[in-house]
């Protein structure tokens, strides 16, 4: 049985999302908190495997809860979130890199099947993210814009050219290997960088600027036809596949997904590969 606490300060949608969790046998709602304060001493007085919880709370945001939870009661935390404003993603992803997980958006309480679909994904990805291990830690959190770590000379590939892209394919969660990536990297990175990263519809916009805020590197989302720079990172789309042709521009696709992922890091692969 999957024990999971629900963090969210609006009843209604607390509610829903406990009948909704209710609704998988191996799942048990062991707990609901409506603000951080009551989530980091409802995680230390529950121990549950998994904590759901919103950003945006009074008392205390879902932000500094993760902080102390990670810190006091280390434990796997999903951030859910139904807000798409820049602000909120990025303090939505400042909670993953103080150790939380994911972040979900919230699913609401229609029967379309698209959001059936979501549901089920959403109930899923709580199941999966309880298995995870997790170790208490307090990140430094302190590195600011333009203060990269160790730089080396790019290297060669082993047919002696040097490379003229990176690509990176991150899963759920990779934000924060990203932005560790991206920090320690000089401004003036010598080719530019292709990044797929599996991330909830309508978050990659904030999350692009979270990455450029904490990075030497620029990075955006990457457009239709835009052309690679060096020093550039460039995130794909939502719900597209990305490429590169020969002339070293963007190239999107709405073929279909592969292995369920769209945009999918295979197609990236690929892609660069015969370009």
């Amino acid at each position: 049985m999957i024990r999971i606490l629900i963090v969210e300060d609006s009843t209604t949608t607390r509610q829903f999302l406990s009948s909704l969790l209710r609704t998988d046998p191996e799942v048990q709602v062991v707990g609901e908190a409506k603000n951080g304060l009551e989530a980091v001493e409802q995680t230390k007085a529950l121990r549950p495997d998994v904590v759901a919880m919103d950003i945006d709370m009074p008392v205390m945001n879902g932000f500094e809860a993760a902080k102390r939870i990670m810190s006091e009661t280390p434990t796997p935390i999903v951030i859910i979130s139904n807000s798409l404003n820049v602000r909120e993603v990025q303090v939505a992803l400042q909670a993953l890199k103080a150790g939380a997980l994911t972040v979900l958006a919230k699913p609401n309480g229609s029967t379309t099947p698209e959001n059936e679909l979501e549901c089920s994904s959403f109930v899923s990805t709580l199941k999966i993210m309880s298995q995870v291990k997790v170790v208490g830690h307090w990140p430094d959190l302190s590195r600011e814009k333009g203060q990269p770590g160790s730089q080396r000379a790019p290297r060669t590939l082993p047919n002696g050219k040097k490379a003229k892209v990176v690509a990176i394919v991150a899963s759920t969660g990779g934000t924060v290997a990203l932005n560790r990536i991206f920090s320690e990297l000089p401004g003036n990175f010598p080719v530019p960088i292709l990044v797929v990263q599996h991330m909830a519809a309508g978050f990659m916009s904030g999350c692009a600027t979270w990455l450029d805020v904490n990075s030497s590197l620029r990075v955006k989302v990457g457009e239709e036809g835009e052309t690679l720079a060096p020093g550039t990172v460039y995130l794909a789309q939502d719900n597209l596949h990305m490429g590169v042709n020969g002339q070293d521009m963007i190239q999107y696709s709405s073929a279909d997904p592969i292995e369920n992922f769209r945009p999918s890091g295979t197609f990236l692969f690929e892609s660069a590969a015969k370009a």
